[in-house]
């Protein structure tokens, strides 16, 4: 075993062990709502007729790419889908995507299709399209239903039954 020679270099090595037993297998809320958000865009892509490829894509370690929430087939068509996630509020969750969000992400899926390609993975004759899947947990409130009459419709509904709202836009950059 390695021995440390300054106090301050021991007390650092005790707080990671500390840390490590303590934070075991735990992730801050705002990670759990998220991971959840993308475990039921996963399931509705799967119900919508998509093949569902990876999750939690990245495709590269440097911070110029964005990391690509759902990699999915529909049909010949390649789906780079970036998950939103939302707890009641107003706005819907897909205008949360920004120009630079979207950039990163095109700039992500451009090089997953590169790198998948050479490796043979990707079919020729296939497209790629960049998708968003909205999931939506809605306030008791009500919160902002958007001016779509669907939109209400469906808040209705999930405050019976205790759903999220989930939607897909397709082709949405």
């Amino acid at each position: 075993m390695r021995q440390f020679r300054t106090f301050r270099q021991r007390s650092v090595r005790r707080f990671r062990t500390l840390r490590q037993r303590f934070w075991r297998g735990r992730r801050a809320p705002h990670l759990r709502f998220g991971a959840r958000g993308e475990r039921i865009a996963a399931r509705a892509l799967a119900r919508a007729g998509y093949r569902i490829v990876a999750r939690n894509y990245r495709p590269g370690r440097s911070g110029r790419y964005a990391e690509i929430d759902i990699v999915a087939w529909e049909g010949r068509t390649l789906a780079a889908v970036e998950v939103k996630t939302r707890r009641g509020g107003w706005g819907r969750p897909a205008e949360r995507v920004d120009r630079r969000k979207r950039l990163r992400l095109r700039r992500s899926a451009a090089r997953m299709w590169r790198v998948e390609s050479a490796r043979r993975r990707i079919p020729s004759g296939s497209r790629l399209r960049m998708d968003i899947v909205e999931v939506w947990f809605p306030a008791p409130s009500g919160g902002d239903a958007g001016r779509d009459p669907g939109m209400v419709a469906r808040l209705r509904l999930s405050r019976v039954l205790r759903r999220p709202i989930t939607r897909i836009h397709r082709g949405a950059f």
